[in-house]
This record gives C-alpha cells, structure tokens and sequence, in this order.
C-alpha cells in the first residue's frame, strides 16, 4: 500500500492496514481501523449498491464516535509516499480530474448527461503533486 492507511474488501471480509500505521502513525490506527470496518460493516447491512463514503457508512462512524473523515491530514512531517497518478480528459468538454490508479469506467457527468457519452483519455502523470504529463 503506497497512497492509502487502509483497506476494507467487503466480498472477502478483509481489512489491510498500511504497515506505516505501526511506525510513525500508529496515533492513527484507531480511526484508520474503525473506517475500514465501518466499509465491512455497511456493506454487511445495506449490500454493495451504496456509495462507500455515503450516509450509511457515515452514520456507523458516527455511532463509533468518530467523524466520518474520507481523508486523514497526517502530522506534520510524515506521509505515505504517492504512487503513479492517472490524468482523466473528458473527450468532449476536455475538463480534467485525476486518480490514483486508471478508471476505465468513469464517464464525464456533465457530458454523458447531454448526451454525449462523456468518454475519457487516459494518460499517466509522471510527477506528482506537480502533475506533469509523461513524455511519450
């Protein structure tokens, strides 16, 4: 694991943990474990058709006591160190949006609403956070 603390895998009933988590952040790992099995959790109750990040999910992290974060700010001074970025350009309306790994199934909103199909090129960036364009 490069860029995220945790990972759930509902259809496996599986947690993995960033092995950083037991070095540096290890003030983390409360939230960071609570999060990911509230995803195990969700899923169990509701299925696999809701968001991962949607109400249910946040109403279990409310019920364990912790704000229902998508994103953790590290301490000062460390980080998980960033992997390959993907650059996403809507084929239409050529607006931007990045992501860690490829998202073949993405579609521009706005785009595939109008009818257009909302397809998007997909490049790898070769900085980041720089987010330069790789040079092929």
């Amino acid at each position: 694991m490069r860029t995220t603390l945790g990972l759930a895998m509902p259809t496996k009933n599986i947690i993995r943990l960033n092995a950083r988590l037991g070095d540096d952040l290890h003030a983390l790992l409360e939230e960071v474990v609570t999060h990911e099995y509230a995803h195990l959790l969700a899923h169990k109750r509701h299925g696999r058709r809701i968001r991962p990040h949607g109400r249910e999910w946040q109403a279990l992290m409310r019920t364990a006591g912790v704000p229902p974060r998508v994103r953790i700010k590290l301490p000062e001074g460390l980080s998980v160190p960033a992997g390959p970025r993907w650059l996403h350009v809507c084929r239409s309306c050529r607006s931007e949006t990045v992501a860690g790994r490829p998202m073949r199934r993405w579609r521009c909103r706005r785009c595939y609403l109008f009818g257009f199909g909302g397809k998007l090129d997909i490049r790898r960036l070769t900085g980041h956070p720089s987010l330069e364009r790789e040079t092929t």
